[in-house]
């Protein structure tokens, strides 16, 4: 069963002949405590959440850098196993 609108300003009914309001604009809405708790509860989790994505993110590449300088080191430090004189001496050899 419908009801008839009311009036905003009487609460009673409003009458028929009266406008139809379509659309309204409201601000500042005060939420109860516990809601507003639980809005900036979630808010922080996500934001602790996002940066701890971010560190681990940053810690993968810092490893990977290092895994990379570690190789390169190593790289540096190891003798060819054959270098262009000791082809160039065999060549000489072998003639």
């Amino acid at each position: 069963r419908a009801t008839a609108p009311l009036c905003a300003t009487t609460g009673r009914t409003a009458p028929s002949s009266a406008a139809t309001i379509h659309s309204a604009v409201v601000g500042n809405i005060q939420y109860p405590k516990t809601v507003a708790d639980a809005v900036a509860n979630k808010l922080a989790a996500t934001q602790e959440l996002e940066q701890r994505d971010t560190q681990i993110e940053i810690a993968r590449k810092d490893a990977t850098k290092r895994e990379i300088d570690a190789v390169t080191m190593k790289v540096q430090y190891l003798p060819p196993i054959v270098s262009p004189s000791v082809v160039s001496y065999k060549v000489d050899t072998y003639q």
